[in-house]
């Protein structure tokens, strides 16, 4: 028999608490855990061992900017986050104090069958696809892919969206780059921890095989100022084409300009943009909403809309494809939490629409809305008490109903809080209440107990309400002793 090497042991009975190092010019240096880490890792290696991110399971990120793959082995709310990492030989404990988020390896999407009409949207951010029920006295029931039927109070919804053809997600990621068509520049776009990432010159493109009006979500990450460009319906994915018909959308860190391209006849310009918020931020959430039957996209950049533009050429993109183009050289561009979806193409008010504080208002296929108290949906229709009279109107004409505004309830602040986005992209608000064996149990402000397979949720975010990150302590329980491999 040969001699197994003897695991390395590191010391950490000098360790009171986390702390930060500071250099002497003054700028924040890395933390002592991204320290501790990175000697593990280093003694893992010299034990012959591999510390690979693709052979760990999930990543934990928290609030110092530390990121550890690894494993989540389950919450325990009376002492914390258990977390097994491949350079240490028992499980870590972290307090919720410092989590900022937990990315799963979800493999449980909707099944086939499932083909949700309606989109709910509620006061408290959450957004579920699923199917009316009923909804009649105040209350609504709905069906949804991962718990079921549920019930809520009518009074917790802002709005719901209707499709005649079903919200039919097409994409949702990314998980890999897997599907996509990257550039041959000598650093093209790679996949890294849930996100695509350039840091350089170079496409990514990916044939979808559009053929109806689309909606596409993404989040932008950028290190620096930077240059974008999005093709949507491109007919070429694996170059920047000006010889076939599509739209293209430049992005820049303070605003935004939308083309179209007409093969043989070059770029016309539909509209433009400024954006100053970006300028104050890294990160934005783009949502590009193009509907072919109408000819018109619009564009909303953090829940607020940049703009709708229609062409009156009517829509002239004849491809299936999307591509990006990172044009700089130097900043590091991030893509994730992406999500495409199959629209119908009826009118669609603007997404930052509002309704009155004290009225319901339902927006109809013809463009027409109906202000009044929406009081149930019956027989296939939805009964509308407007100042006048009593309306019935047919559930097939109607788009989109947006409620009255209420009291908005109190900020989370159970440490336990977080907000869970399922494979689909849809995402809700829970505390957490058990997670084990494969399930997770959550108590919700609006929707009740609701208990789910892990296996659907994509991402834990924590610490919703918490500032920008600073001195303090790091969360985690430190046993005196860990030993590396075994």
């Amino acid at each position: 028999m040969r001699d197994e090497p003897m695991s390395p042991k590191v010391d950490f009975t000098s360790i009171k608490s986390a702390t930060w190092f500071t250099s002497e010019r003054g700028n924040q240096g890395c933390s002592l855990l991204q320290r501790i880490f990175a000697l593990l890792s280093v003694l893992f290696l010299f034990n012959g061992l591999s510390l690979s991110a693709a052979d760990a399971k999930s990543e934990l990120q928290l609030f110092d900017g530390t990121s550890l793959h690894g494993e989540l082995l389950g919450l325990q709310l009376d002492q914390g986050l258990i977390w097994k990492h491949p350079a240490v030989h028992d499980p870590i404990i972290f307090r919720p104090n410092n989590l900022a988020s937990i990315r799963l390896p979800a493999d449980q999407g909707p099944p086939e069958s499932f083909q949700p009409t309606s989109k709910f949207r509620f006061k408290n951010g959450d957004e579920i696809f699923g199917n009316l029920l009923s909804m009649k006295d105040g209350q609504f029931e709905f069906e949804t892919w991962f718990a079921g039927r549920i019930k809520a109070h009518q009074e917790s919804l802002e709005a719901i969206g209707f499709s005649a053809g079903g919200f039919r997600v097409i994409y949702e990621g990314p998980t890999s780059l897997d599907g996509w068509t990257v550039g041959k520049n000598s650093r093209p776009w790679k996949y890294e921890d849930g996100a695509l990432v350039a840091k350089g010159p170079d496409i990514l493109g990916r044939n979808f095989s559009l053929k109806t009006s689309s909606n596409l979500e993404f989040d932008l990450t950028w290190s620096a100022a930077f240059s974008l460009t999005l093709t949507l319906y491109a007919q070429t994915i694996d170059r920047f084409d000006y010889s076939a018909n599509a739209y293209i959308i430049y992005i820049g860190q303070g605003g935004l300009t939308l083309q179209r391209v007409t093969a043989g006849q070059g770029a016309i310009l539909l509209g433009n943009a400024q954006l100053p918020t970006m300028l104050t931020k890294n990160t934005s959430r783009f949502e590009i909403r193009s509907n072919i039957e109408d000819g018109s996209i619009g564009i909303t950049v953090d829940g607020v809309p940049a703009g709708r533009w229609k062409d009156s050429s009517g829509f002239v993109a004849k491809g299936g494809g999307i591509v990006f183009y990172s044009q700089t050289d130097g900043p590091e561009l991030k893509l994730s939490k992406m999500r495409l979806t199959a629209l119908d193409g009826r009118f669609e008010p603007e997404t930052g629409t509002n309704a009155p504080a004290t009225n319901d208002v339902v927006f109809l296929a013809n463009k027409d809305r109906v202000t009044g108290k929406i009081e149930g949906i019956h027989d296939g229709k939805v009964k509308v008490l407007t100042r006048s009279t009593h309306l019935e109107i047919p559930m097939g004409r109607v788009v989109q109903m947006v409620l009255a505004k209420s009291q908005n309830r109190p900020a989370a602040t159970d440490p336990w809080t977080t907000r869970a986005t399922l494979v689909g992209g849809e995402n809700l608000l829970m505390d957490i209440l058990q997670f084990k064996s494969g399930r997770i149990r959550g108590s919700t402000v609006h929707l009740g107990e609701i208990e789910m397979n892990t296996s659907a949720v994509r991402q834990l975010q924590f610490n919703l309400n918490r500032p920008p990150p600073g001195v303090g302590d790091l969360g985690l329980v430190l046993p005196e002793v860990i030993p590396v491999g075994r």
